[in-house]
């Protein structure tokens, strides 16, 4: 079956007329319809012939052509062949070193995913670094394709080209499953993959699923996908429930110490060795940065497959030991097959921008550098047998890059000053928001002090005088996501960066979104020091206040200042000091009123005054709830076409209505 040549012949003749053209072209999209799910033949002379004979409608018709009977640009994957993997790749998902263990549960959630009649759902898998949600989506893959699916990864580059030259048009084949590793490194082109796909989901010919995976379920990169914004329903309603991919149980893990042993021909681990196995994994599921993961569990076991010790009975080891263990095991192995330290800075670099192509290299990297890439063998060491010649990826599993980093950091940096300093400006220069993507993960995975050193090299690259806007920009915006993660106890060195951003939004004023940066940063540090150190934030809304009144044309401060006022609001109601909650819904208030044009003050506006009146019912202070649910119920009918007010009066009044309930007062209720 297929689009019959002569129907697109047939076209031909009426392309001189539009009116014509364009009716006819309609027949035509109404054929592929009916077709749709085939293949599409188009003969090359008459692709030569409309393209000669027309610039109205044909030329687009022939890209639709072309994109619909494609399958997406999937990475192709590697294949098990019963070889070891040399060195680094074997901890690599798509290498499959060990047998897949574990994990009925989550794939019975993914296979659930597939199933149903809907043209097209999506589901967001999340857990720490290393905790296996690639090897499970590969898994997922492998089930899926034996029961004809088309499956696949695409990585961030394929995926943006494909969202920009074929998304729009493409129509799947048969059913297909689309994995997006990491959307936080491209969030606009999953964002316009999503909704592509959902706003069109009723003339698919085949159901599609996409099944994203990354660290968290929020985070500054889920807001960029737009569920909010109108016109984002069919997406929402597409959206299956988020999948968590946790620790795994006891039995699994010592499943992957027994399938380590058996990878490395080893006899299997003795009771004494699987129990001491057990309890350092334990140790570990209590340590900062990581805890007891797939990846833990493989690396711990790879050391005493080695021979290698780990701990003391009164100190057990931590993630980031068994990190440098494998670096050094490595080592050795990259020095037997010439990867110097040439190749180190190259692997460095391609590990910070989350990967390098040979046209970066020879656009900028042989002359900064002064290095070449490794060679295709050399890649393969590290990134396993199925390493495209004309790209260096990262060094993965992400945790172990981010180490070797470090170390690289510490060592091969330290003793070439001048390529350290070069390295960090090229990862800015080339790719700066995969840089900025990097350094956040290193904040989950690496100790505090070793992605402090990490924070201040790439920091002093991307806001020095040579850095130019780009790296100010990316640098801003990590700053913003840094400060979202600060706690009571790590809040301080948040404030050092803010004080840096805001060095460098005084610097470069003709640069706004500094700016932004900076209060959107300050709003993230008033939230999370607002119930231990009030003064403190305080003085950060003090700061808020400033930018806002010195820069009145940059409406954004102004929203961030009522951000801020509210966050400092809800940490005195939770010291209890009502008082000082009350002069701050005012300030909400006189903004608001000052600046109507301004829908998202009344936001602010309204949750102090929800937040106030709650405060209130706990105290069972009736009488002070009341105006405050007045002031709601106001906002709610003077603008209608603000729901979130809406939504803040119904749970006010229902609150109040529950405190006279609870109080016997029924008339009240009643009214």
């Amino acid at each position: 079956m297929g689009l019959l040549i002569t129907r697109v012949v047939q076209l031909v003749p009426e392309v001189d007329d539009p009116p014509a053209a364009n009716k006819a072209a309609a027949k035509h999209q109404a054929t592929l319809r009916a077709n749709r799910g085939d293949r599409v033949w188009l003969d090359p002379a008459v692709t030569v012939l409309v393209r000669a004979k027309t610039d109205h409608f044909l030329p687009d018709l022939i890209r639709r052509i072309d994109g619909i009977a494609k399958d997406p640009p999937f990475i192709q994957l590697h294949k098990p062949t019963g070889q070891l993997p040399v060195g680094f790749a074997r901890f690599r998902f798509d290498t499959r070193w060990i047998p897949f263990i574990g994990r009925l549960e989550e794939l019975a959630k993914i296979k659930d995913l597939l199933s149903g009649d809907q043209p097209f759902r999506w589901m967001l898998g999340y857990g720490s670094g290393g905790a296996g949600k690639s090897r499970l989506a590969l898994e997922a893959c492998d089930q899926a394709s034996g029961e004809g699916w088309v499956t696949g990864f695409l990585d961030r580059r394929r995926l943006a080209g494909f969202v920009t030259e074929a998304c729009d048009v493409w129509q799947p084949l048969r059913p297909t499953l689309i994995v997006i590793d990491y959307p936080a490194e491209e969030p606009q082109s999953v964002s316009d993959l999503l909704h592509g796909l959902a706003g069109r989901a009723e003339d698919l010919a085949h159901p599609v699923r996409v099944l994203l995976l990354e660290r968290d379920a929020q985070g500054e990169w889920i807001k960029k996908l737009g569920l909010e914004r109108s016109g984002s329903g069919s997406l929402t309603n597409a959206r299956a429930p988020n999948l968590l991919v946790g620790s795994s149980n006891t039995a699994d893990m010592l499943h992957i110490q027994r399938a380590v042993y058996q990878a490395r021909a080893k006899a299997p681990p003795t009771a004494e060795e699987a129990k001491r196995f057990s309890s350092q994994l334990a140790a570990l599921a209590g340590a900062p940065t990581a805890g007891s993961t797939m990846l833990s569990a493989m690396l711990l076991a790879d050391a005493m497959a080695r021979g290698e010790a780990f701990g003391t009975p009164g100190q057990p080891p931590t993630s980031f030991d068994l990190y440098q263990s494998a670096l050094k095991h490595e080592r050795g192995i990259w020095d037997h097959h010439g990867l110097g330290a040439d190749q180190r800075a190259v692997l460095a670099l391609a590990t910070v921008t989350l990967g390098l192509t040979r046209r970066d290299h020879d656009r900028v990297i042989a002359d900064k550098l002064e290095v070449m890439l490794p060679t295709p063998t050399q890649c393969r060491i590290v990134a396993g047998p199925d390493c495209d010649t004309d790209a260096l990826p990262p060094l993965r599993p992400d945790p172990l890059g981010e180490a070797f980093v470090a170390e690289w950091l510490a060592t091969d940096g330290a003793e070439n000053p001048r390529r350290r300093e070069a390295v960090a400006a090229l990862a800015w220069a080339l790719d700066p928001r995969p840089t900025a993507v990097f350094l956040l993960r290193c904040a989950a995975d690496l100790p505090a002090d070793q992605h402090q050193e990490l924070e201040t090299w790439l920091g002093r690259a991307a806001t020095g005088p040579d850095a130019g806007s780009e790296p100010r920009r990316w640098w801003s915006a990590y700053v913003v996501e840094r400060t979202a993660l600060a706690t009571a106890d790590t809040w301080r060195r948040g404030k050092d960066m803010l004080n840096g951003l805001e060095r460098l939004a005084s610097t470069y004023p003709e640069e706004p979104e500094l700016r932004v940066r900076l209060a959107r940063s300050t709003v993230n540090l008033v939230a999370r020091i607002g119930v231990s150190d009030l003064a403190a934030a305080q003085a950060l809304s003090a700061r808020l206040e400033t930018l806002a009144t010195e820069h009145p044309d940059q409406l954004e401060l102004r929203v961030e200042l009522a951000k801020g006022a509210f966050n400092l609001l809800t940490g005195h109601l939770k010291q209890g000091d009502l008082a000082e909650a009350q002069a701050l819904l005012a300030r909400l208030e006189t903004l608001a009123t000052e600046h109507p044009d301004q829908p998202d003050l009344r936001v602010q506006l309204a949750k102090g005054a929800f937040n106030l009146l709650t405060s209130h019912l706990e105290q069972g202070d009736l009488a002070a709830a009341q105006p405050l649910l007045a002031r709601l119920e106001a906002l709610a009918t003077g603008y209608p076409d603000q729901p979130e007010l809406q939504a803040l009066f119904a749970n006010g009044a229902f609150n109040l209505l529950t405190g006279h309930l609870k109080q016997g007062d029924l008339a009240e209720a009643q009214a």
